[in-house]
């Protein structure tokens, strides 16, 4: 048998012109900022969720996009951090927000020296300034204390196509190679300022484990109403398991990366009718899908999941300013936290996620990037059957924190 590993890797950008180890996972006292934090992220998880396009392989990481903005919300004023918070969900005390980020970055840090290891759990933070660019000592302050950002000095304005090919180096490294050219030659200009880097990595192995042999060909129905042919993974085991009256889930265990440490898994919540998803995507929450986890129970399972890769690439500008976060972008945007004075925007909001599942390996890497510029201003029972054969969702989440970090969907596994 073959561990199937998973790899799960996020790198958020903002641009700126096991049952040994059951008993002692319980006694983690999550403090009630983190959990507030990890709660308000869910809640934009599923309003994004739903306001993005839906007809093809879609992924992203709300942990990855809720932290960039985080340290974008610390330097906004007024009605510019008014809007940001409306769509994050924010707590209203901005110390309490970074206290919760405090803690939940330094929870998802677990880097072995080993690269063989069972899991591996990183994030990084960084920060590049224009040089000889104001910087309030408080902003700073407050990115290194709470973000651990370190603060990198580049000339936007002289050195444009450099500075591009330092930051997107920096977010190939903390991404495993996973996450290239972040920045394209029209993400950043000379009237840029300020990149807001937050990489985060995942790399676990399943708690139960796939075999290679069994590896099939499976129809699988898009949506539609083709049928593909797809390689499909196969195993029966225990797994906690859930029913609906509009669908079927599953939750998929990771190996814990250590006694006190993140308790990893992916649901994968499958509609009953093979054309379900679009109107199962209607109603998701945040509410939805705590229901789900709490309806799980172990189950003796008979699992046939597809292989399947998707890259996704998109500017997310439009998306917030659909949902009312429009100001940021504007010539009237306050960023006086940040410098003391305005005349910041921001200027691009990019994400960029790499998916993969096989037998062998399971790998996300995903970046956000937002640009700020300078304004114009064993079961006697039969198994109970699991085939993922038509279009789903999946969700990578933290158990006991509930943080969602990774969710998606895939419409044909054979589609990247």
């Amino acid at each position: 048998m073959m561990k199937l590993l998973g790899k799960w890797l996020v790198c958020s950008l903002l641009l700126m012109a096991g049952v040994g180890f059951a008993q002692q996972i319980k006694t983690l006292k999550v403090p009630a900022e983190a959990l507030q934090v990890a709660k308000s992220t869910n809640v934009f998880a599923l309003e994004f969720y739903k306001g993005m396009p839906n007809e093809d392989n879609f992924s992203f990481s709300p942990y990855s996009i809720s932290s960039a903005f985080a340290m974008v919300y610390n330097g906004s004023k007024g009605s510019t951090q008014k809007e940001i918070s409306t769509i994050f969900h924010y707590p209203t005390s901005v110390e309490e927000m970074n206290k919760g980020w405090e803690w939940l970055n330094k929870y998802f840090t677990f880097y072995p020296s080993n690269a063989s290891e069972d899991v591996r759990l990183s994030v990084a933070n960084s920060l590049w300034i224009q040089s000889n660019f104001p910087i309030l000592p408080i902003f700073r302050d407050t990115m290194g204390k709470y973000f651990k950002g370190a603060f990198r000095f580049v000339d936007f304005k002289a050195q444009t196509e450099t500075s591009r090919a330092t930051i997107n180096a920096w977010v190939k490294q903390n991404t495993f190679g996973k996450i290239v050219d972040i920045l394209s030659s029209e993400a950043i200009d000379s009237s840029t300022r300020m990149v807001l880097i937050s990489a985060l990595y995942m790399k676990a192995k399943w708690k139960n484990s796939f075999d290679s042999r069994l590896t099939h060909q499976q129809p699988f129905f898009t949506q539609d109403g083709n049928v593909q042919t797809v390689l499909s993974m196969t195993q029966t085991a225990y797994f906690p398991y859930g029913d609906t009256p509009e669908v079927a889930l599953l939750e998929m265990p990771y190996i814990p990366s250590r006694p006190d440490g993140p308790q990893l898994s992916m649901l994968i919540v499958l509609p009953h009718q093979k054309e379900g998803l679009s109107d199962l995507e209607k109603n998701l929450s945040a509410e939805k899908f705590q229901e789900w986890v709490r309806l799980l129970q172990n189950t003796r399972m008979l699992v046939t999941l597809p292989k399947f890769k998707a890259l996704s690439s998109f500017e997310l500008n439009d998306a917030f300013k659909r949902v009312g976060m429009g100001l940021p972008f504007t010539d009237q945007a306050d960023f006086s936290g940040m410098t003391g004075v305005k005349g910041l925007k921001i200027g691009h909001v990019l994400h960029k996620i790499y998916v993969s599942m096989d037998e062998t390996g399971s790998e996300a890497a995903a970046a956000t990037a937002i640009g700020m510029n300078v304004t114009s201003v064993a079961d006697p029972k039969p198994p109970v059957l699991f085939e993922v054969d038509h279009p789903f969702i999946y969700i990578i989440f933290e158990k006991t924190t509930g943080m969602i970090l990774f969710m998606g969907k895939v419409m044909d596994p054979n589609k990247v």
